[in-house]
């Protein structure tokens, strides 16, 4: 079984243990449960001195009891994440997300239909829909979260995986402490599941558990790593 240790070098160098990603993404979440898991948080924040970050405390949309949110993407990721495009496959509750994005560097591109959006390169406007991308960029994972192998392994994508629990650590008044965002999820939370690719180190798939109940995961269904990719994948959207 793996250490600690071994867990945390390979989160740290998987940032830069691929060139290029190409595949398939899914993001699914129970709204009620991710909406406990944050409130929870967000009393933590409170309490760690951190009222500026807390005072965006979700709310929850009575209009379903228990809504399931997913979106299934076709993504693709070179020049370790500076470049990378989104496409949504299918939604199931989710309406905010663009059809595509399109990052390269600090200059995005979003489509909704027929409309195109971009920021022209302003470093201060930014924009989402892409950043299921963090799984390949796990190197900030062990500053926020105490891991621990599970001696388990397992399947993801066709590629075998580790297995390791996490939890995080208590926020700092600063907010310095990563927290979910470093697995596209939203904040809150204490029982995660990480499925760790043994080549490379990337999540392949990331679990919260709310009460021991699933309430959130991303994950690749399909992925292809190192395989060159068409510049056209991150031009410019028309």
């Amino acid at each position: 079984m793996l250490t600690r240790e071994q867990l945390v070098a390979m989160l740290s160098r998987a940032d830069t243990a691929w060139t290029t990603v190409q595949g398939v993404t899914r993001q699914w979440r129970r709204h009620v449960l991710v909406t406990s898991a944050f409130e929870q948080y967000f009393e933590m924040l409170l309490a760690a001195g951190q009222q500026s970050m807390a005072s965006a405390r979700a709310t929850r949309d009575d209009g379903d009891d228990d809504p399931i949110i997913e979106s299934v993407l076709a993504v693709a990721a070179d020049s370790h994440g500076r470049r990378r495009r989104a496409h949504a496959v299918s939604r199931r509750g989710e309406e905010w997300q663009a059809d595509t994005v399109v990052i390269d560097g600090d200059t995005f591109w979003a489509r909704t239909g027929a409309s195109v959006v971009t920021n022209e390169g302003d470093p201060r406007r930014s924009h989402g829909g892409a950043d299921i991308v963090a799984l390949l960029l796990p190197s900030a994972v062990p500053a926020g979260f105490d891991l621990a192998a599970t001696g388990e392994q397992e399947l993801v994508a066709h590629r075998p995986c580790t297995v390791a629990a996490a939890s995080p650590r208590q926020p700092d008044p600063h907010g310095r402490t990563p927290g979910s965002e470093v697995f596209n999820m939203i904040a809150g939370g204490t029982d995660f599941r990480l499925s760790i690719d043994l080549q490379t180190g990337i999540l392949l798939r990331v679990i919260k558990f709310v009460g021991g109940e699933i309430a959130e995961v991303c994950e690749f269904t399909e992925i292809t790593i190192d395989k060159q990719l068409d510049d056209a994948l991150f031009a410019p959207l028309l």
